[in-house]
């Protein structure tokens, strides 16, 4: 339908009753559920694998699998969880990248094995759609007269590295088939964590942008424990509702804490504070988010010595335990901080057209009758 990646609904909802569409709302927990399924059915075929994003891995083999057996992997997938999915197998990640994209326009499958195989589809493959090249870069290099991945993996070294940095140099060395990338089976050390949601509606006053802000603290907070770490670094963003340039305006605050913490209402109330400075009167804004970085280990944390003692952040701890146990066993509205409270919701994202929780809520359940 020539519909852009991240269009507006509202912008396309005429063609879309026209043509019969069903929009869906957003549902994340099913995703990562499903997600989750997925990751497991593909262990099951090599254990070393690296869970890129939510629909996204990279598989690494002691010895090349064939056509036929990735056309196993990918029937297994799809009669094990009903998702499809394309695979694209290469020497780097780079290359399975690229096989990868092209699969998806043929039968769901693409080797890239032999030199000629890698260079009849590097020839034809768009600079702009590589793996790790910008619309910006991709500017850059075609103004260069690089116009296909094949232009680049051929171009004259000693002037690339003149003007583009490292990250290049090493795409151009897995685009000739020499690994530069690692397999990362295990998530870096030094992780980071964000949260963010478009609003339901545009919000324009400093209460609602600051509940939904704390409702985001609350869910990054949670992951934070989960993960037994803890944050060094905060970060606050809100996105304007009016467009400049195909662009939605961004404004943040950020602040590094004396002490890491994982403790919600501590990190609220820096929250609330980094919203209000930035939030100004007379916008609207349609989306807000926090973002943690610097997370180290909660076991490694060391007293500061003009900062709480261990006493205290230990009390902290066992507070949030305790809130913890009970959303586990109760739901995660049975308690929860003032912050985090509002009469007016339209922060909140619109679920009106939500898909139910088929695999992780007893209510939700398929039923299938015969």
């Amino acid at each position: 339908m020539g519909v852009p990646m991240g269009a507006p609904h509202f912008e396309w909802r005429e063609a879309f009753e026209r043509a019969g569409v069903h929009a869906l709302s957003s549902n994340f927990t099913l995703y990562r559920d499903m997600s989750r399924r997925v990751m497991e059915v593909i262990r099951s075929f090599s254990p070393d694998v690296e869970v890129y994003s939510v629909d996204e891995a990279f598989i690494q083999f002691k010895t090349p699998p064939s056509d036929e057996e990735l056309m196993r992997m990918r029937w297994k997938i799809l009669q094990w969880t009903g998702i499809p999915v394309s695979i694209g197998l290469s020497k780097t990640k780079t290359l399975a990248k690229a096989a990868n994209h092209l699969a998806k326009k043929g039968n769901g499958i693409l080797s890239l094995r032999t030199a000629e195989e890698i260079e009849e589809a590097l020839r034809k493959f768009p600079l702009e759609d590589l793996w790790g090249i910008g619309r910006r870069l991709s500017l850059k290099l075609k103004r260069r007269g690089l116009l296909s991945a094949w232009d680049l993996r051929t171009a004259t070294l000693p002037s690339i590295r003149k003007e583009f940095n490292v990250v290049l140099l090493r795409l151009i060395e897995e685009l000739k088939g020499h690994p530069c990338l690692t397999l990362e089976t295990e998530p870096p050390s030094n992780q980071t964590l964000l949260s963010s949601r478009s609003f339901g509606e545009p919000i324009a006053d400093l209460d609602s942008l600051q509940v939904a802000v704390a409702n985001h603290i609350d869910i990054a907070t949670k992951k934070l424990r989960e993960m037994e770490l803890k944050a060094t670094y905060l970060m606050v963003f809100l996105i304007e509702n009016r467009r400049v340039e195909n662009r939605y305006p961004t404004m943040q605050r950020a602040l590094t804490l004396t002490t890491p913490s994982s403790y919600t209402p501590e990190l609220t109330s820096h929250a609330k504070e980094l919203t209000e400075a930035l939030f100004q009167t007379g916008k609207t804004y349609r989306k807000a988010g926090i973002f943690f970085d610097g997370l180290v280990p909660e076991k490694t944390i060391q007293g500061d010595l003009f900062g709480e003692n261990l006493d205290a952040v230990e009390k902290k701890e066992q507070i949030m335990q305790v809130v913890d146990e009970i959303q586990k066993k109760w739901g995660k509205k049975s308690v929860q901080f003032a912050g985090q409270f509002s009469l007016k919701e339209e922060w909140r994202v619109k679920k009106n057209y939500s898909s139910p929780h088929y695999t992780t809520s007893w209510n939700e359940l398929l039923k299938v009758k015969v």
